[in-house]
């Protein structure tokens, strides 16, 4: 209720960012050492949704840092995209959980539970025409388990309130196992696909 009425209102991005920095019942605040907010363009076609960062990330407040971050910025120029792009050429990241993410012995609301709201309302703000999930968490969090099954190659675009999405697999685990790369390959290529024949 309470993390429902920090994110509602918010009227653009930089008040729910302040929103989220002021919100004080997130678990892993305890052990974080700074937030990763989004980054990126606002006019940017694509929203990219990332996991949580890792220390690294924290210390230096960029989604994925060191060969993580080589691999993130090298997938997405292959398809023509990046942070630092505008409109179609841009994407705009957002990660899934601004900390580190621990292990709560709480059982009551978790974190996911708790940023769910928030990246809510920042789609909604930003109002992205594609969707970009890196992983499991993002997934979860906006309940796509259902569409997108995490599993295998896949070639289904799934949709969150009319907005396409494709999921991809998680940086690190790419870098642990490379030939989950091709997964990720062939839904980038999809969204490309959806993309230009939009263009025409």
């Amino acid at each position: 209720s309470k993390a429902n009425e920090f994110a509602n209102s918010a009227t653009d991005i930089k008040s729910l960012e302040k929103n989220i920095l002021n919100f004080s019942d997130f678990y892993a605040l305890k052990g974080s050492t700074g937030m990763v907010l989004a980054s990126g363009k606002a006019d940017s076609t694509v929203m990219v949704i990332t996991e949580p960062p890792g220390r690294a990330e924290e210390l230096k407040s960029v989604p994925y840092a060191g060969e993580a971050g080589v691999l993130f910025t090298k997938i997405f120029s292959a398809v023509g995209l990046s942070i630092g792009g505008t409109g179609e050429r841009g994407i705009y990241v957002l990660p899934s959980i601004p900390f580190r993410l621990v292990k709560s012995s709480n059982s009551g609301v978790s974190d996911l539970d708790l940023i769910k709201p928030f990246i809510k309302r920042h789609i909604e703000l930003l109002a992205p025409k594609y969707i970009v999930l890196v992983g499991r968490i993002p997934i979860d969090i906006l309940g796509l388990s259902e569409q997108l099954n995490g599993q295998g190659e896949s070639d289904k675009i799934g949709s969150y309130n009319g907005t396409p999405v494709i999921e991809i697999e998680g940086i690190n685990l790419m870098i642990k196992s490379p030939d989950r790369k091709r997964k990720t390959w062939n839904n980038l290529k999809l969204l490309r696909k959806l993309m230009e024949k939009e263009r025409l």
